[in-house]
């Protein structure tokens, strides 16, 4: 029996390694990397592409979104097995012992906050997924329609969103999912979606539901949630806001004020700096309408001027950020994919200029 522990301890650290590639080394332990503002979505779908031959597709997700915080794109969680999972341990040095923890699937996600297109979870052999920290889905690339799509997961019993406020565009299905009984029974989608909500649900009930007749939240949850825990209760906002048009409000003092018309999926506060999200752009933690650019007007002299480095703000997504992010190239004020036709990549390879570049 021991024997058989001790194999299968061995079996499990030599078949971590994979994953501990995502992860930084310090001394006996394997630390997580700095936290990333951005990162870049997949478009693969339903296929099961983007994994490489030495590795599973839970360890390509877990390279790619480890310690991120916004996708550009989307998030597409697909065939995934039990066993992709159970590699995914936490190998520790304490006084001389080592120590190997069993991580909870898909725990990499833990710092995700905003997607900018969809979310596929497809053909997926996991009971749970949490998302604690997202906060909205703008849905601005859809799969099908969809901005959530959650299809052929027959063991999934809990996709936890409990900060998520807001899916700006698209709709939401749930198909072949048939544990999914806290997301059918308890979730207001009304608070997701806004009015007309029960036009942009959809459940495809090609598996028969295996649901009890009833499912209880957490009793601090009233009512709605995730699943059964208190962590896994939905952020209400809306249904408390009836007097703002925006369907936005915060509570100060017991009265109710509406959010900035700035704001997207609530408020914190009043002002501009204290948006859950922008609806059109946050630039050094405020919403603004516009960013600031890359020059400004002299009146004096009547030209443009460039601003000092520390002063300019890129256009990238809903962001207006300092530099772009790596994978981008400056193009006047915007962070691109790829420069726009007749424009080329300068001798740096970080702008877009007018001037063709030797050999190309």
């Amino acid at each position: 029996m021991v024997a058989k522990s001790l194999l299968t301890l061995v079996l499990l650290i030599q078949s971590a390694t994979s994953i501990k590639r995502a992860l930084y080394k310090d001394g006996d332990t394997y630390n997580l990397p700095p936290q990333r503002k951005f990162c870049l979505g997949t478009t693969n779908g339903r296929t099961a592409a983007g994994a490489l031959p030495n590795e599973t597709r839970y360890e390509v997700l877990l390279k790619s979104f480890v310690r991120c915080k916004r996708i550009i794109g989307n998030l597409e969680i697909s065939h995934i097995s039990h066993n992709d999972t159970i590699n995914d341990v936490d190998v520790r040095i304490d006084n001389g012992t080592q120590i190997v923890t069993r991580r909870k699937p898909f725990w990499f996600l833990h710092d995700l906050e905003e997607i900018t297109g969809y979310i596929l979870i497809y053909n997926v052999e996991i009971k749970e997924i949490a998302f604690p920290s997202l906060k909205i889905i703008w849905g601005d690339k859809l799969h099908e329609g969809q901005a959530i799509q959650l299809d052929s997961n027959p063991f999934l019993t809990i996709v936890n969103l409990p900060q998520l406020r807001e899916v700006h565009h698209g709709t939401i299905q749930i198909r072949r999912c048939p544990r999914l009984c806290f997301i059918r029974k308890t979730v207001d989608f009304g608070e997701l979606l806004g009015s007309g909500s029960q036009f942009r649900v959809r459940f495809i009930d090609e598996v028969p539901p295996v649901c009890p007749p009833v499912v209880e939240c957490h009793p601090s949850c009233n009512g709605n949630c995730f699943g059964p825990t208190e962590n896994q209760c939905q952020t209400v906002y809306r249904r408390q806001c009836s007097a703002c048009s925006s369907g936005q409000c915060y509570q100060k003092a017991g009265v109710t004020h509406c959010c900035d018309e700035a704001c997207l999926g609530g408020c914190f506060g009043d002002g501009k700096d204290q948006c859950v999200a922008c609806l059109d752009y946050q630039e050094d933690g405020r919403c603004v309408t516009e960013c600031r650019g890359t020059s400004r007007y002299n009146s004096s002299l009547m030209i443009m001027q460039p601003m000092p480095d520390r002063e300019k703000r890129y256009y990238y997504e809903k962001h207006c950020v300092q530099q772009c992010p790596a994978g981008t190239l400056i193009e006047d004020r915007y962070c691109v994919a790829r420069c726009s036709e007749g424009k080329y990549r300068d001798p740096s390879g970080k702008e877009c200029t007018g001037r063709k570049r030797e050999g190309e």
